[in-house]
């Protein structure tokens, strides 16, 4: 009879997946994080420094420049510490957020870009570290930061990758470990983040039992749509954000802490 029994318990149906089982906390597994399509190319030359990502030029002076009325960072200071070492320093409103080494190998043929957050909600500094290798060859003479990179892999501490998940009485929150997070009334209108910009807003909605849509703004427009998709494990969340800027979708795991 044993067997018998054993054998109804571990083949009978699951529970299906429910809203409900998005309340919990989660944690973002960076190895699940899909690559960028095309790589990141950066520029030091002439004593100026300029990247594609967030498409950012300025003087190598060491001299905090203006990026104008941006929404994230607003001025940017870069130092060029030797041949395969580069410092920036990003502000806003006068308040420095983050601080950025790229440090190249000395083969050239890698890169460890090191960034520690100073903007977080909670004033907690978190520290990220991306490891990325060259797309392409280096060009003699070229300052050995300079070039198309594509990141391998990205670190941070375990506890920074943590969100809380809350859906309960037609509203849904989230509550990340460092403060940022907001609560929206599901079907209703767009809020704000606590920890973001000041204009950016979400607005979030709800499709079948297993499915979390997540409209962000910035400005009054649309900047992307996260959808977060409950696995039948129930303890796995597939998250995909289409980005409107460049219509690149990235997508990524997280995972039931508890």
């Amino acid at each position: 009879m044993l067997p018998i029994l054993l054998s109804l318990v571990l083949f009978a149906d699951q529970p299906a997946p429910s809203l409900n089982d998005f309340n919990g906390d989660w944690t973002t597994d960076l190895s699940t994080l899909s690559k960028e399509p095309e790589p990141e190319r950066i520029v030091v030359k002439s004593k100026r420094f300029s990247r594609s990502k967030g498409a950012i030029s300025v003087p190598a002076d060491g001299q905090f420049h203006s990026l104008g009325n941006a929404p994230f960072v607003d001025a940017v200071a870069v130092t060029i510490l030797d041949r395969r070492r580069v410092r920036e320093l990003d502000r806003f409103r006068g308040k420095l957020i983050y601080s950025i080494t790229y440090a190249a190998s000395v083969d050239g043929q890698s890169m460890r870009r090191m960034i520690t957050d100073f903007g977080k909600p909670n004033g907690r500094a978190v520290s990220t570290v991306i490891d990325s290798a060259r797309d392409g060859r280096h060009s003699p003479g070229e300052h050995l930061v300079s070039g198309d990179w594509r990141a391998v892999s990205i670190k941070k501490s375990q506890a920074a990758l943590i969100d809380t998940i809350r859906l309960r009485d037609g509203r849904y929150s989230l509550l990340g470990h460092d403060g940022y997070g907001y609560t929206a009334v599901i079907g209703g209108p767009p809020v704000s983040i606590r920890g973001d910009a000041e204009t950016g807003r979400v607005s979030v909605n709800t499709q079948g039992d297993n499915t979390v849509i997540v409209s962000m703004s910035l400005d009054g427009k649309k900047t992307a749509l996260q959808t977060l998709r409950l696995q039948p494990d129930r303890h796995t969340i597939k998250v995909s954000v289409h980005r409107e800027a460049d219509g690149v979708e990235k997508t990524y795991l997280l995972r039931r802490v508890k």
